[in-house]
């Protein structure tokens, strides 16, 4: 577990893995594999969320 909080370019490994994570839903969306409905956006507001946990998180530390 301590791997996740270990932080690589500024940033833990969680939070890479959130960015990655809404960028495939982004892309996914794009390319019409997703449908842009409100169960959509409601994750990638999440997503949004925790990216921005993640960072103040790592920043205080």
């Amino acid at each position: 577990m301590r791997i996740l909080t270990k932080k690589w370019g500024g940033q833990s490994i969680v939070a890479w893995c959130l960015q990655v994570l809404l960028i495939v839903l982004a892309v996914a969306v794009a390319h019409h594999h997703l449908v842009s409905n409100p169960i959509t956006l409601i994750v990638a507001g999440i997503l949004v969320v925790l990216i921005y946990l993640t960072i103040n998180l790592d920043h205080r530390s």
